[in-house]
């Protein structure tokens, strides 16, 4: 099944981030890490909780209707959205401290 189905069929799908996640924050807030590269943010779940906790957050994907609820779920944070593939993606090397 593809991620639009999976979206259209279950819109509560992927809106608490994950527990590793949570695990690993104490970590990234402690380095010098300041911007983040969510690759493959699907519906922002990441991006909300890193811009959240202070961090400069990029989310791509190569869904536009996950990246619509991202970019809600997100107003007014520091996080920019592109839509891209993760192999294809137009961030610049050595531009971003951490990709989740």
């Amino acid at each position: 099944m593809k991620w639009e189905e999976i979206y259209k069929k279950d819109y509560k799908i992927q809106i608490k981030p994950s527990e590793h996640l949570l695990e690993f924050l104490p970590k990234l807030k402690q380095g010098k890490i300041k911007k983040i590269l969510d690759l493959g943010c699907g519906r922002g779940r990441h991006c909300l909780l890193l811009a959240k906790e202070g961090f400069e957050v990029i989310g791509t994907d190569i869904l536009e209707s996950g990246l619509e609820v991202a970019r809600k779920n997100c107003a007014g944070l520091n996080v920019k959205f592109i839509k891209s593939d993760m192999e294809n993606t137009p961030i610049p090397d050595e531009s971003v401290d951490a990709v989740v």
